[in-house]
């Protein structure tokens, strides 16, 4: 009989033990979710890209869709006309988005392309998502460019993508966009840089490293083909009101003719 007991003891004990544990495992997994959603909110508080943030600078805005609006860069330009496109809430990047997010961008995409087409100006469209961990707002940029340094871009971009990560980089080192979108073709989660010429697809490259791929990548390749000096892209240069103003009031003439949220029901 003293063995039975023995045996229900410890099955009492180890069960006791199994629920302590799991209790443990469920508190665990509460902290992280609390940790995670503060970490979320203390972004968000202080997102100069959240445009309900008061460390948004409303005055760049120049158009505003249901999911996604356009503003101009705060620092001095690339070039004229360099622009970006938002999600109005907190989104960290475009594998992320919801099909309606997606769509709108498209939209805002294909109306700045018209637009700089009537200038005879090629255009690309550019994200950054690094350090997904950071919970950054995503931005999509656009910067125009001429005609034929248009059609040097997709040379221009993927060599410098082959030549950006470890030689035993465990992902393909370029990941074709021009049948799929980015949503499609990287997982979600992952960092990574992706660029779009106009409206054909273009390139994405998932980030092996983090702390070696700059987070101008792309504003760099795009400078180097425009012979710009290096401080245009490695930081913003402060813009003053005025400035800022101006621009704004220009690229909204330009874009009067094909705001696409002047269409939308």
């Amino acid at each position: 009989m003293d063995g039975d007991n023995y045996t229900l003891d410890d099955m009492f004990v180890s069960s006791a033990a199994q629920r302590e544990g799991e209790g443990r495992e469920e508190e665990r997994m509460r902290s992280k979710a609390i940790a995670e959603s503060r970490r979320l909110a203390a972004s968000m508080d202080k997102c100069q890209h959240c445009f309900n943030s008061q460390d948004l600078q409303k005055h760049l805005i120049v158009a505003i869709g249901s999911k996604v609006y356009l503003s101009l860069p705060a620092g001095v330009s690339m070039t004229e006309g360099q622009c970006l496109i938002c999600p109005l809430q907190h989104h960290c990047s475009a594998t992320g988005l919801d099909e309606d997010i997606w769509s709108e961008m498209q939209l805002f995409r294909r109306a700045l392309v018209r637009m700089f087409e009537a200038q005879e100006l090629d255009c690309v469209f550019m994200e950054t998502h690094i350090n997904p961990r950071r919970r950054q707002h995503m931005v999509l940029e656009c910067i125009p460019l001429p005609r034929e340094l248009g059609d040097m871009a997709p040379i221009y971009f993927k060599k410098a993508i082959m030549e950006c990560d470890e030689e035993w980089a465990m992902n393909k080192k370029i990941v074709d966009l021009s049948s799929k979108d980015i949503r499609q073709a990287v997982p979600r989660g992952l960092p990574y840089f992706a660029v779009d010429f106009g409206l054909q697809g273009g390139f994405a490259h998932v980030i092996e490293n983090e702390q070696k791929f700059p987070h101008y990548f792309g504003k760099e390749v795009v400078g180097g083909m425009m012979d710009l000096e290096p401080r245009r892209w490695r930081k913003p240069i402060r813009e003053n009101f005025d400035d800022q103003r101006k621009k704004v009031l220009q690229f909204a003439q330009w874009w009067k003719p094909y705001d696409c949220t002047k269409t939308q029901d």
